[in-house]
């Protein structure tokens, strides 16, 4: 981190803390926190990225912003504290896996989501002590604000956990509902709700980073940026904008405010969800059809990219045999934006095909 001590001219801003999360017949996993501490007090920006392996653009973008952060203020500049996390999960990293295989005779699935694991265990599988440590270390810092960085195949978009009415931040006491909405939608990207309550529970999702912070009073997003077909410097360029636009005057106020916001999708074109597509209502996600034969899968030429509006009924892909005969059409199940397809391409029955993003009713 040289370019860091000389882009400050004191280095003592820039701290990394090592926390050991647990021990494996190779040794034990270190997580590696980097804390940025402005001169004059502030709120705290928790950064997490790398939570599931092979989403290695949400690392890059991460790096990318706290470079430029670097370079361009010193601690006169900076209000506040900035701490991140960009190695959240260094097993699934080293085998560029969404999961992680630690055992041959682990009780967990085959490949253990770290993310189905918040707030953790201390005297649980491996992925509940790695993010026991995760959460309860991030959580002591009293943050204003979580981000959790991520990646989906096509899509950019920000994700809000279900949020009950009455909850209130454990800062301020106000609706934590609120908070968090504001916050968000001005990170740049689209914001959506997270799946309805049935597929929610169904999916775990209550155990989440971001849902375990949000049930502790911590407002907290999940930001997704194309994994593919878009470049990998293009998604680490939304990563990276969206992040400075966290810092900005007009949402936590970190960095003065000359800094200007970004602007999607205008800075990153392939930043396809954004305000001014969906306009001023609210959405959530929904999953979409799964496959009724098995084969190979394949989305109409048009909707490949995904991202566009369909409606209910709408021919959205196709699925082939092994001779390349369609067995079965698939279509939309309902009206809404199609978020993005499966990254697979054979298929077998019961395999989900692909997402959506669906206006709430007023």
């Amino acid at each position: 981190m040289n370019f860091w001590k000389n882009a400050f001219g004191g280095f003592y801003m820039i701290r990394t803390y090592e926390v050991v999360a647990g021990d494996t017949p190779c040794g034990p996993v270190t997580l590696k926190f980097i804390e940025i501490k402005g001169k004059y007090a502030g709120p705290t920006l928790v950064l997490v990225s790398g939570v599931h392996g092979d989403e290695l653009s949400s690392i890059g973008g991460l790096y990318l912003f706290l470079d430029e952060l670097a370079k361009l203020y010193g601690e006169d500049g900076i209000r506040g504290k900035i701490l991140a996390l960009p190695f959240a999960n260094p097993l699934a990293l080293m085998q560029r896996t969404w999961g992680f295989q630690l055992s041959g005779v682990s009780d967990v699935a085959l490949h253990e989501n770290l993310n189905r694991c918040f707030p953790g265990d201390p005297t649980g599988t491996f992925g509940e002590r790695l993010a026991h440590v995760i959460f309860t270390y991030l959580l002591g810092m009293t943050p204003d604000l979580v981000i959790d960085l991520h990646c989906m195949p096509s899509s950019s978009c920000i994700i809000v956990d279900p949020i009950a009415p009455d909850a209130v931040s454990r800062h301020s006491g106000i609706v934590l509902r609120d908070i968090t909405w504001n916050l968000a939608e001005k990170l740049g990207l689209g914001v959506v709700h997270d799946f309805p309550d049935e597929e929610y529970q169904k999916e775990r999702l209550y155990s989440s980073l971001s849902a375990a912070f949000i049930q502790a009073g911590i407002p907290a997003c999940t930001v997704e940026v194309p994994g593919g077909p878009v470049s990998v410097a293009e998604s680490e360029g939304i990563v990276k904008s969206v992040i400075w636009n966290a810092v900005s005057a007009r949402t936590l106020n970190i960095v003065p405010a000359e800094k200007e916001l970004y602007n999607f999708p205008v800075t990153c074109p392939n930043a396809w969800l954004s305000r001014s597509e969906l306009g001023v209502g609210k959405y959530a996600c929904m999953p979409g059809p799964r496959a009724e034969k098995s084969g190979f899968f394949r989305p109409l030429a048009g909707l490949a990219k995904g991202f566009c509006k369909v409606r209910k009924g709408t021919l959205i892909g196709e699925i082939l045999g092994g001779a390349l005969e369609k067995v079965a059409d698939v279509r939309s199940p309902v009206d809404g934006f199609l978020a993005y397809f499966s990254n697979v391409s054979m298929v077998s029955e019961g395999d989900r095909l692909c997402w959506f993003f669906v206006e709430e009713k007023k």
